[in-house]
């Protein structure tokens, strides 16, 4: 069974309305990740992909920019608390 992504519109939508530039077009590149690996079947998971629950989980995540920043310099950080990465 091939993948297929639910909630497309929906994420595209809500990855428009993120206020923050630079976490929108970080979001935007994962989120077009995700539609390329969709179209070539690699890998293929065998389940549906909810693409909105995707962009709101890359939110959280890229929306640190300082610790991305911290990460992209060499440096060290701990994961975030589970109650921080999606609100």
């Amino acid at each position: 069974m091939p993948m297929r992504i639910i909630n497309h519109d929906e994420a595209v939508q809500y990855m428009l309305s993120i206020s923050d530039a630079i976490t929108r077009q970080l979001v935007s590149v994962a989120l077009r990740g995700l539609e390329l690996a969709a179209l070539r079947q690699d890998p293929t998971p065998i389940a549906e992909f909810d693409a909105l629950f995707y962009v709101k989980v890359l939110e959280g995540v890229l929306g640190r920019h300082g610790t991305l920043r911290t990460i992209l310099e060499g440096g060290s950080v701990l994961w975030p608390e589970d109650n921080d990465v999606v609100e």
